[in-house]
């Protein structure tokens, strides 16, 4: 949609920059004149070269002219168009008027009829290139067989059946002729270029895949040489034409399953070429039948061509699942590993920020040594974000809350930081587009998720094309069922979905990038401007909330990220400050949800930038503090009339506790822990060790803390065989893993994620020592 499109629409929110912007010629940029005059150039040339394919009315009833078995105008116009950004179609279709009124000058009618006939082609150019872009593919790719079918009933069928009939029409009405010899004229030649010519056209403007296998030269050139001298050899030996149709299937096929895409559409289209050429000039098999045999010339040529073409597209869409399956595995095995990284290094972080927090409680108020713990600290928790993020990259972050979210508020959020993050000239505008949406429509259609991820997701984008952008960020809001969306990540969803699409008016993506631009450390800026984990995070997250991203180019230009979110109709749903979330009767928001899900907005900052890591993430990190990812259990330690220590009160007397961790550093500070808060701790690094003491004294421990990964038992299976020995043992397990939450939701205990530090321990073992002192 162009920007002045947008401007009409009710519920737009468009800045007075981006009304300027719309005011330019055909939607671009004020600031754009150079591309405007490009766009010109171009259209002018587009002009020259359809008038030079075309051919004046009156030869389309003769047998040997070129437009009577092949028409490749109207094609070729269409292929370079669905490339082009909507604003540079008008002038090119009033330069194909142009063209073809100047040619019809060179036929016997007058000029009215050379105008209605050049109306005839503006208007079958302009509704196929429209059709299209609109039903096949905004990106102009041919690259499944759902799109290439659309392709054939809407292009080569529909749209050049209407413009056969609207030229039959004028023609018999003009000139007399017969009105069904001339529809099945240029029916069969205009069908026959658009069938051949796009795909092929497409196919060879598309740069390959960079991590498709690379085909030789040789098999893409040598099918088509072939392809030519079979013809050509086929009518000097008089072939019989059903052995000379079987080679040339097999030929094209062998193109299609060796090569590629290119080497399919390059031999049909020299086959086509060969055919045409011999048949103008008076030679081949099919001339010698006339006007009859050019049409089963372009009958054969359609049925060989849409069959190689199906096995072509049918292959290369196999071939994109194949990657994208790798894609997926080789993700797997870099989150598999980095989520032993992270655990072991969840680990030795937790060490240091217990024993810096130790030291500084023992330290006095005015030591000076005081200063550097707080650094150590400092980096601690510089560390914990950068492993979050990391995980996040690899989709393995922290779990997330799934609750209704009002997207008008993570909108307003993230467009809010975003403008205050990027204070260069570059105007970011939001586009509420669609019947069912405004700027409060959005409202009824909440997605399932976690705030604060959401939020994360949008400001990632913002702050990406912001950066790319020379005077304009557009972020366009949209719902409805997506039906011709391939999701780079994640999937499509099936039913209603939230489309966010965030476009710049940059450079664009380079296609030897778009393959990878959402891989975890991949970065295309300096290494002192990034890291490459922007994007993989957005996408992580997306993926994690059931949805797809996907990249582009947009039609004006510049990068189009595409954001598509499943959504659910919701009435009456009351926007309270997080959204969707009140009077609703879907959700009651507490003070402990608003603190884990978004902080308030003096903590996010509004001077966060990509190089300030800890302001950066303190809106992401905030919303998963560990101690709030416990259960009701723990919980119930905060509520009122339970009484509060601070860490390093006594809070037993002397009980013991089963300790269980695998690290000796860290076992170690929880054993100073312990019994700083009163307890006697039996530690041990092995769960088996562990379970033989208990099965020695089921009732002598007040409770157990126990991490989740270690080498022969696990810590949910600890718990478990715990059990067995002592039912009402309370228990809490630690750990630094992705799915600690939900491994000890699975065996109803609380969980406390590492790194923590002492007071979150503490509160955690004084809700574990009532629940104990509530059973006894």
């Amino acid at each position: 949609m162009l920007i002045a499109d947008a401007l009409a629409q009710p519920g737009a929110t468009v800045t007075n920059d981006v009304r300027a912007a719309a005011a330019a010629p055909h939607g671009l940029p004020a600031t754009g004149a150079r591309h405007y005059v490009a766009g010109l150039r171009r259209a002018l040339f587009l002009g020259v070269v359809y008038g030079v394919l075309s051919t004046p009315l009156d030869t389309l009833g003769t047998g040997s002219a070129l437009a009577a078995v092949v028409w490749p105008a109207p094609a070729m116009a269409v292929a370079y168009l669905w490339r082009r950004p909507l604003g540079e179609w008008p002038a090119a279709l009033v330069a194909i008027f142009i063209a073809m009124v100047i040619v019809g000058q060179f036929d016997v009618f007058p000029l009215w009829v050379d105008a209605s006939f050049a109306l005839v082609n503006v208007l079958g150019v302009g509704v196929g290139v429209g059709l299209a872009w609109r039903f096949v593919s905004r990106r102009a790719r041919l690259d499944t067989t759902a799109r290439f079918t659309r392709f054939l009933l809407l292009l080569p069928f529909g749209t050049v059946f209407a413009m056969a009939l609207a030229g039959s029409a004028l023609s018999h009405a003009i000139g007399g002729r017969d009105l069904i010899d001339v529809w099945r004229t240029i029916m069969g030649s205009n069908g026959l270029a658009m069938l051949v010519l796009v795909p092929g056209l497409l196919a060879w403007t598309t740069p390959p895949d960079p991590d498709a296998r690379p085909v030789r030269a040789w098999v893409v050139v040598v099918p088509a040489l072939c392809g030519a001298a079979l013809m050509i050899e086929a009518f000097r030996i008089q072939l019989p034409d059903e052995t000379e149709h079987l080679l040339l299937i097999l030929l094209l096929v062998w193109a299609a399953v060796a090569g590629s895409i290119r080497a399919a559409t390059l031999a049909a289209f020299v086959i086509v070429t060969t055919g045409v050429a011999l048949t103008v000039t008076g030679n081949g098999s099919y001339h010698q039948n006339g006007i009859v045999g050019v049409r089963q010339l372009q009958i054969d040529l359609a049925v060989l061509c849409t069959l190689v073409f199906y096995v072509a597209v049918a292959l290369l869409e196999r071939r994109g699942y194949e990657a994208r399956l790798q894609r997926v595995q080789k993700l797997e095995s870099l989150g598999l590993l980095v989520s032993g990284i992270a655990h072991d290094f969840n680990n030795v972080l937790g060490a240091v920020r217990g024993h810096a927090e130790y030291a500084d409680e023992l330290l006095p108020a005015d030591a000076d040594a005081r200063r550097p713990l707080q650094h150590v600290l400092a980096a601690v928790r510089s560390g914990t974000a950068m492993t979050e993020q990391m995980l996040l990259a690899v989709g393995r972050g922290s779990p997330r809350r799934s609750e209704p979210v009002s997207m008008r508020v993570v909108i307003d959020e993230a467009v809010g930081l975003a403008t205050a993050d990027h204070r260069g000239p570059v105007t970011i505008a939001v586009e509420y587009d669609g019947v069912r949406l405004g700027a409060s429509g959005i409202d009824a259609w909440p997605v399932a998720g976690d705030h604060a991820q959401l939020v994360r997701v949008l400001l990632n984008l913002l702050r990406n094309a912001a950066q790319a952008a020379r005077s304009w960020v557009i972020l366009r809001v949209s719902a409805g069922v997506p039906r011709e969306e391939i999701a780079d990540v994640g999937r499509v969803p099936e039913r209603t979905a939230v489309i966010l699409e965030v476009h710049d008016d940059g450079p664009g993506i380079a296609p030897d990038i778009a393959s990878r631009i959402f891989d975890p450390f991949f970065s295309t800026k300096r290494k002192q401007s990034g890291h490459g984990l922007g994007l993989s995070i957005a996408a992580g997250i997306v993926a994690d909330h059931d949805g797809g991203i996907a990249v582009g180019n947009g039609p004006l230009g510049g990068a189009m990220f595409r954001v598509l979110l499943p959504a659910k109709r919701v009435k009456g749903v009351a926007t309270g400050p997080r959204g969707g979330l009140g009077d609703g009767g879907m959700h009651e928001a507490s003070d402990a949800d608003a603190a884990y899900v978004t902080p308030p907005r003096s903590t996010i900052g509004t001077d966060a930038s990509p190089s300030d890591g800890e302001k950066a993430n303190a809106v992401y990190l905030a919303t998963a503090p560990s101690i709030a990812s416990m259960s009701r259990t723990m919980d119930a330690a905060h509520a009122p009339g339970t009484p509060c220590t601070e860490p390093n009160a006594p809070i037993g007397q002397g009980e013991p506790v089963l300790l269980v961790e695998d690290d000796d550093t860290l076992r170690a500070l929880l054993e100073d822990w312990l019994a700083e808060s009163g307890f006697e701790p039996a530690s041990y690094a092995s769960p088996a060790t562990a379970l033989d003491a208990l099965q020695a004294d089921p009732h002598g421990f007040a409770f157990l803390v126990s991490d989740i990964e270690m080498d022969d038992l696990r810590g949910d299976e600890l718990i478990v065989a715990a059990r067995e020995r002592s039912p009402a043992l309370p228990a809490l397990l630690i750990s630094g893993a992705r799915q600690g939450a939900h491994i000890a939701a699975g065996v109803s205990v609380p969980f406390l994620a590492k790194p923590f530090g002492r007071a979150d321990f503490s509160r955690a073992v004084q809700a574990l020592y009532h629940s104990h002192e509530a059973t006894r």
